[in-house]
């Protein structure tokens, strides 16, 4: 519920554009408090509009602008509603605002659980949005590979340091003087020198005329040789959606003692401290944590220190991805139910293109599929024959592939009479059964095993229209196997029933 913009915008000329505002109602069709903040990029001494919808009539609201780091830049009180549940106010954005994101909240003044924010942006005086952003690509390097740090957001035309430097702020390297081009971006590339530490490495990017003009990243060093004696952390996987799970582990860490793990943002605000972490006589740990469904998105740091002494540490980082970088895994199946000799084909979807996926038939006795690379749409697809030592019953279909969940989903094997091809069979029940189609991934995200589950069906499948699944055709499978015509008889009348 709120207020959503639908801007219309000219492929040949972004000048030429369009903007209206459309009001979604809950379930109950009751409009939500709202606001609208137009035109939502300004320069410092222009004015916006700010618009609310869904505030308690007759009541008044103040007004909040904030700036990224949650300073109060004004204060609008009083702001009367009117009887339909609207206000709408002007402010002047203060010269000398510093270019950036500005954020706009409106509070019912009697109960402030009635609220509603939204954002413009304020760009310097030439029209110019100077809101800097760093990344740097891997997040996972060791000694003596190369990382490229790209940066955007920066003022145009104008020159940048790039700083690399341990959790406590020690300097590793700077490189000075990175142009940053027209559009305001840059990007460089950097060896990982041999004095850097195995853990976090913190990247910075500040404009060298303002400093003020700034952002930070960081990536996960490690050890390639193995040659480090200093305890050391790993997260997986290294990419994350909010809500969904991580592995910390550590090891090198002192054999019986406990140690406490802190999740923090490159800028040090604490986000989850996990206490009292036992770490086992091989001086290693395990331990699960949950990422907070409302976590910022952004790089998030690692830091394991041993209780009894502060100075053994370790850390690493992991990303958490925002909506345009989120993890939508899926898995799936031709044949639910199968018989020996018969071949299996099984789909994963929702990988970045060229990730290589290794796959697995996991039963009695256990198969490895290969690996596949992922295609254009993020697929990957296996096939592979039954073998005739199978065991007739519950048999799994998994892919693995590095930084991402495991995915699984099973199938049924069975006795040739009972499997069959979907196709109508003769009367002593020989070719009849329950044919193909597709499954469903085995897991939702928050389970314990971090799994997701995979769509309904393919598209186009019959499985996927009627809705019938794996375990009810497994279940036909067996009843087949019990009741032998009888359940030929069942299939005949499905048939018949569809084609009426």
């Amino acid at each position: 519920p709120g207020i959503l913009p639908i801007t219309v915008t000219d492929d040949e000329d972004p000048e030429v554009t369009a903007t209206e505002h459309l009001t979604v109602t809950d379930e109950d069709g009751v409009v939500q408090p709202g606001i609208i903040v137009h035109p939502d990029e300004v320069a410092p001494g222009e004015d916006i509009t700010v618009e609310g919808q869904g505030f308690t009539p007759g009541s008044t609201v103040t007004v909040d602008i904030t700036d990224a780091d949650g300073n109060v830049i004004d204060t609008i009180e009083g702001v009367e509603v009117g009887d339909d549940g609207t206000f709408t106010v002007e402010w002047t954005v203060p010269e000398g605002t510093e270019p950036g994101e500005l954020t706009v909240t409106a509070t019912d003044d009697e109960d402030p659980d009635v609220t509603a924010s939204d954002t413009v942006t304020v760009t310097d005086e030439d029209g110019v949005v100077v809101d800097p952003t760093i990344a740097a690509d891997p997040t996972v390097v060791a000694i003596g590979e190369d990382l490229t740090v790209t940066g955007e957001g920066y003022v145009p035309g104008s020159t940048v340091v790039v700083d690399f430097s341990d959790v406590d702020g020690n300097v590793y390297d700077s490189v000075e003087g990175v142009s940053v081009g027209q559009d305001g971006t840059f990007t460089i590339t950097w060896t990982v020198t041999s004095n850097v530490a195995s853990g976090a490495l913190f990247i910075f990017g500040t404009d060298e005329d303002d400093p003020s003009i700034w952002d930070a990243t960081a990536v996960a060093v490690t050890d390639a040789e193995g040659d480090s004696e200093d305890p050391t952390v790993s997260v997986d996987p290294q990419a994350v959606n909010p809500g969904e799970d991580i592995t910390v582990s550590g090891e090198g860490f002192t054999p019986g003692t406990t140690v406490t793990v802190e999740i923090t943002d490159v800028d040090g605000n604490v986000i989850g401290t996990i206490d009292g972490v036992e770490v086992g006589e091989d001086g290693t740990f395990t331990i699960i944590w949950t990422v907070p469904a409302d976590t910022v998105p952004c790089i998030k740091v690692v830091t394991v220190t041993d209780d009894n002494d502060p100075d053994i540490s370790a850390t690493s980082v992991f990303k958490v991805n925002d909506v345009a970088d989120m993890i939508v895994l899926s898995i799936e199946i031709e044949h639910p139910v199968l018989t020996h000799g018969d071949t299996q084909i099984g789909y994963a979807h929702g990988y970045e293109p060229g990730t290589e996926v290794e796959g697995f038939m996991n039963s009695t006795p256990t198969l490895e599929l290969g690996t596949e690379v992922a295609d254009e749409d993020g697929t990957v697809t296996f096939v592979w024959d039954i073998p005739e030592e199978a065991e007739l019953g519950t048999h799994t279909f998994s892919v693995t592939a590095e930084d991402y969940p495991e995915q699984s989903i099973t199938f049924q094997v069975v006795e040739d009479a009972a499997a069959g091809n979907g196709e109508t069979g003769t009367d002593d029940g020989a070719e009849d059964g329950a044919g193909d189609g597709t499954g469903t991934g085995t897991a939702d995200p928050a389970g314990d095993d971090g799994k997701k589950t995979g769509p309904g069906g393919k598209p186009g499948s019959d499985l996927a229209r009627t809705g019938v699944d794996g375990g009810m055709l497994a279940a036909l499978a067996a009843l087949a196997l019990l009741l032998g015509t009888a359940a030929v008889v069942f299939a005949k009348r499905n048939h018949r029933s569809s084609a009426e």
